[in-house]
């Protein structure tokens, strides 16, 4: 309408005077990367037993770009545009610099030896963090040395400018990965390290005046207390109390089979508000996590026998990805019906596995004598025996 108006097709701007009333919460907010999630990335892509990279990893940045963000929670950019000369040490310490100015005489100037303006998105930003000790295990400083010998000036060279920012494009290669291995939601990103790394810093009772200047905050903000994700609130015990005859009733009406907890859990989900048994609902299974990971914690037998359930589960994903090998673990039917034919031909196949397995085990353990307490620890999904792809002439 601005440009109408400018233009001469109207007279007035009638939108002149209107703006969206955006509240501080209307901002996308990240969340930290959860353990499984740290996981998954680090045996994926540039951190498999055999790397694959793609060309949009730019070599070397898809290993150390990630493993910087998460050891020294800087911003991508950051890590991106960094120099040789930016990796020094003082007093026996370490530690990169962060900084828009060019290295060497400290001068404020647009633009790097390398030709390329260098940015923090603060003031605050300009900072130093130290190195950690894990990555100086995994090679940080030797990998610098070898870069630093072949003459290059920035860290990672292979990152190609784009709009004047230089990951702008490495970011896809990131979104890319993230979405196939890790997972596809928008509150987690690559900048999810940065929670991360401030979360981890909180656990371990940092002050928040020191993580503050290890992230690039003003001191005076209170950016960082958003990072991290919510600290957390005590369990609401009264709440629970309050609504306690209607859970009991739900779960008696569950277990009697008058109604399934998926029934129950979609009539209280379609509410446009939580109502009172859906929050006791999730006061109680907060109650009942906590309790689940002090066992956890506490329990060696229990940490064994949930790893080797986790164990199984993905061997058994293993196994149907290699029987769905023509489709990459991909449905591509388009109708609802042809891919529940298309899952349920897969199981098919994958439980006629697991029973051959099952069957030539049995009878193997018999002949050969192994006991039951051996065998408990054996799961009939392998398929090395098997010719997937058959055999041509």
């Amino acid at each position: 309408m601005r440009c109408a108006k400018t233009l001469g097709f109207v007279q007035t701007n009638p939108c002149s005077d209107q703006a969206l009333d955006m509240k501080k919460g209307d901002a996308k907010k990240r969340k930290a990367y959860s353990l499984a999630d740290l996981k998954r990335i680090f045996s994926c892509g540039a951190f498999a037993p055999r790397p694959r990279i793609t060309k949009g990893g730019c070599g070397p940045a898809a290993f150390w770009l990630p493993m910087l963000a998460l050891f020294a929670g800087a911003r991508l950019e950051e890590l991106g545009q960094l120099l040789i000369e930016d990796v020094r040490r003082s007093d026996g310490i370490d530690y990169l610099v962060v900084t828009d100015l060019p290295d060497g005489n400290e001068q404020e100037d647009d633009e790097d030896v390398t030709g390329q303006a260098k940015s923090v998105k603060t003031a605050a930003g300009r900072r130093r963090i130290p190195i950690h000790s894990e990555l100086k295990r995994l090679g940080f400083l030797a990998f610098v040395a070898r870069r630093r010998a072949a003459g290059y000036l920035r860290l990672f060279p292979e990152l190609e400018y784009y709009r004047d920012r230089c990951t702008k494009n490495w970011s896809r290669y990131w979104a890319r990965l993230s979405d196939r291995h890790v997972t596809d939601r928008d509150d987690k990103a690559f900048h999810s390290f940065r929670h991360t790394f401030t979360r981890m810093l909180r656990n371990r009772k940092v002050a928040e005046t020191i993580i503050k200047a290890l992230v690039g905050h003003a001191d005076a903000g209170d950016v960082t207390t958003g990072y991290g994700g919510d600290p957390g609130h005590p369990i609401d015990v009264a709440h629970v109390a309050q609504h306690w005859d209607e859970l009991l009733r739900m779960a008696a009406s569950i277990r009697s089979g008058t109604v399934t907890a998926s029934a129950m859990l979609k009539r209280l989900s379609a509410y446009p508000r939580q109502n009172g048994l859906a929050i006791a609902l999730r006061e109680v299974g907060r109650l009942e996590r906590s309790v689940f990971m002090l066992n956890w914690l506490r329990d060696l037998d229990l940490r064994r026998r949930t790893q080797a359930g986790l164990n199984k589960g993905e061997a058994r994903n293993a196994l149907a990805r290699a029987i769905f090998f023509c489709q990459l673990g991909e449905l591509r039917d388009r109708t609802f019906q042809n891919q529940a034919y298309r899952a349920s031909g897969l199981n098919l196949v994958v439980a006629a596995v697991i029973l051959w397995n099952t069957r030539y085990l049995a009878l193997a353990a018999a002949d050969l004598g192994v006991g039951p307490d051996i065998m408990r620890h054996v799961a009939p999904l392998g398929w090395e025996h098997l010719s997937l792809t058959g055999d041509y002439a």
